[in-house]
């Protein structure tokens, strides 16, 4: 994804598929956005962006190491690996979730 294309995403706002999660955000509370999409049609959750579009930015150290083993290693079951993508120029990333190929095993998160 481009920076450009970021940007028209977040432009779009929120909606069934794009979620918009800061970065101060728990494991489990980016679990639960990913699980949702999962068990549904898939979606992109950008995180270090505001609701209101706004990017603060991602201050977390080793993100994708926090998104990759905390979150989806941690609270995901059956595990879930995402797409994660840093947007070179940009502040944020995105973390693209599929729908779950089986309905007969939706996913869960653990730890509530």
């Amino acid at each position: 994804m481009t920076k450009d294309e970021l940007l028209e995403l977040i432009a779009n706002g929120e909606s069934s598929g794009v979620e918009f999660k800061r970065d101060d955000l728990r494991p489990k509370q980016l679990a639960r956005e990913a699980v949702a999409f999962a068990n549904f049609q898939g979606g992109r959750i950008l995180l270090g962006v505001d609701d209101d579009g706004a990017i603060p930015g991602i201050q977390r150290p080793g993100l994708e190491r926090w998104v990759m083993d905390t979150v989806f290693g941690r609270y995901v079951h059956p595990i879930i690996i995402p797409f994660y993508e840093e947007v070179r120029g940009s502040r944020c990333s995105a973390n693209t979730t599929g729908p779950n190929p089986s309905s007969k095993r939706p996913r869960t998160t653990c730890g509530w």
